[in-house]
């Protein structure tokens, strides 16, 4: 502590050192190469003495309007080579202030319902800190008190009830409210006259009105199609709250149907069923306050609100999204038929879906052609039909690769009312899958080429097989192999199966068989299952070649050659042959 003209007067104050009282030898800043900063700010809290407790550390010192006090820190900061760093911060010691008081709401002369709960919102500050906060609310003049409430942190909010309306006496009619905080000097040494601050605020207590209720929509004498969702918007207000909403319906059924929220926008959404045409629905509503004094008041409309219920006679419109007018092909087998409708103008019960086959191939659909149906009952309207074989519906004498189908679809309301929309469609013959190419690739997964011819002996070799199918995809690959310049089926050892892309085989190239072709031959099955159709015969250079499978040959040349030869690849199909270790084929 420092006077100007007595000097200081110092006090200790609670050393921080490194270790286990909290400064960790730790570089914040561990990128900088200049300094080592603390990884943290130290904050300590220093208590301020009194005034009295200041002056008296000074004996025989007088205290006037001209005398002031100051608080000197002095830092220290040493470091572990011994370093010391010193630096002195003064702060002027003030007189402790009284609080600040303000009362938000209710603003003096509002008006507060009897029996309702009351909030007030008050703002306080202090610049040490408040103790408290008091709220004391007293009406008429004899000053009845009506709460006592405290509150010791913020937020200050009170709430209480407001007292019942006094007819006969208008001056119990008038509420006071007393807010008072006090902050901490003065609760803590009981100066209450210089630490406290007060703010009253007026009142006044009106009487608690009943609810009013009244039907916004549906209008009187407006009139729906059945079947539809009537909206009814129900407005109801009270001073202090509406506790429900009651809404009656006369004419839906042969009772009396009640519907009630609780919650505001009050609104209902009653659907009006098929088979109400030609009635007269009657509407009242009936709205329940939210009261602590007494019943409950309620209000009912004044008068009924009449809607009149007219006859569904149109159809329902139908839009059919899938499949398009095109009629694009469907693959059979595999792609399913997915019809897709979509009603717009109103509310549909089902949407039918039949497909007719023209098994025939007459040109035309018959009812005893019909092969797959499909009954759909909410939104969105969208089903799935499988397909079978052209073969399954045709017969298996049958040689076409497509076949006609139609699919009629029908959409029902609830009165009956029906619309009928047809589409064509094709159906296609599931194709196997097809081997493209056959690739050689070194131990390493890099291409030799296009067209190696030549493979060194004891060369560690990759097969890749690139496979494809137009329906679904490629399950498994299979690679056969043989060497020798004339070969037969029976020739060909199965490699291995691959059932993950990319089809890839690791092998050697064999040793001994200098001078020979060795020939790859490879078949895909797709996930239908379906394997290309074989049939046996040689494989020679000039034989015929197959679109399903793939063969390729390369001479082997002697590893004593010494050095790195380069190897050219001639990719040729495959003629139509089944391998030796086939498990057997699925024809299409």
């Amino acid at each position: 502590m420092f006077v100007k003209g007595l000097g200081r007067f110092a006090f200790p104050v609670t050393e921080r050192r490194s270790g286990a009282l909290g400064i960790t030898p730790e570089d914040q800043l561990a990128q900088s190469t200049v300094n080592i900063d603390t990884p943290e700010e130290y904050a300590q809290l220093i208590p301020i003495p009194r005034m009295h407790e200041i002056a008296a550390l000074w004996p025989g010192l007088v205290v006037d309007d001209d005398t002031h006090f100051e608080l000197w820190v002095r830092l220290v900061v040493r470091d572990a080579s011994g370093n010391v760093n010193e630096r002195e911060v003064s702060y002027v010691v003030r007189v402790d202030e009284r609080p600040v008081l303000d009362v938000v709401s209710p603003l003096p002369g509002s008006r507060a319902v009897e029996g309702s709960m009351l909030d007030v919102n008050v703002h306080a500050f202090d610049d040490v800190g408040i103790d408290h906060l008091r709220l004391v609310a007293t009406h008429g003049v004899t000053g009845a008190e009506v709460a006592n409430l405290v509150i010791r942190q913020a937020p200050f909010q009170f709430s209480f009830p407001v007292p019942a309306f006094d007819e006969s006496d208008p001056d119990m009619n008038r509420m006071t409210l007393h807010v008072e905080a006090i902050d901490l000097y003065g609760a803590a040494t009981n100066d209450l006259d210089a630490h406290r601050a007060l703010e009253l605020t007026d009142v006044e207590i009106v009487r608690d009105q009943p609810p009013v209720v009244a039907i916004g929509l549906p209008h009187d004498g407006d009139s729906l199609t059945e079947g539809e969702y009537m909206l009814v918007q129900v407005n109801a207000v009270d001073d202090v709250g509406v506790e429900t909403v009651t809404l009656e319906i006369e004419g839906l059924d042969e009772t009396v149907r009640s519907f009630v929220d609780t919650r505001f926008p009050f609104e209902f959404l009653i659907e009006v069923p098929y088979g109400t045409a030609g009635r007269t629905l009657s509407l009242t509503a009936q709205a329940v306050e939210q009261r602590t004094l007494g019943e409950p008041r309620i209000a009912l409309t004044p008068s009924p609100t009449h809607v009149h219920v007219e006859r569904d006679s149109e159809a329902p419109l139908l839009t059919v999204l899938a499949p398009d007018i095109a009629g694009h092909g469907r693959r059979a087998s595999r792609a399913a038929l997915r019809p897709r409708g979509a009603p717009t103008t109103c509310r549909v019960s089902s949407v039918t879906a039949r497909v007719f086959a023209d098994k025939n191939r007459d040109g035309t659909f018959a009812e005893d052609e019909d092969v797959g149906v499909r009954l759909m009952t909410a939104l969105p309207f969208v089903g799935s039909l499988s397909m079978r074989t052209i073969a399954e519906y045709a017969g298996a004498e049958d040689v076409g690769t497509t076949l006609p189908l139609q699919v009629i679809f029908t959409a029902v309301d609830g009165a009956g009312n029906e619309s009928v929309a047809t589409r064509q469609v094709t159906l296609i013959k599931n194709e196997p899958p097809t081997v493209e190419r056959i690739q050689v690739l070194d131990a390493r997964g890099f291409s030799l080429g296009s067209s190696v011819t030549q493979l060194t002996e004891g060369r560690g070799i990759v097969v890749q097989i690139v496979a494809r199918d137009v329906e679904i995809g490629v399950e498994s690959v299979r690679l056969y192999m043989a060497v020798g310049d004339t070969v037969e089926v029976a020739d060909f050892d199965l490699v291995g199966q691959d059932s993950a892309a990319p089809f890839q085989f690791h092998m050697d190239v064999p040793v001994g068989r200098v001078g020979e072709q060795i020939r790859f031959w490879a078949d895909a099955k797709d996930l239908d299952g379906y394997r290309p159709a074989l049939r046996s015969t040689q494989l020679r250079d000039g034989g015929r070649p197959s679109t399903h499978g793939g063969y390729r040959r390369a001479r082997l040349l002697h590893s004593g050659g010494g050095g790195r030869q380069d190897i050219v690849v001639t990719v040729e199909p495959a003629t139509t042959s089944v391998p030796r270790g086939s498990t057997g084929s699925r024809s299409s």
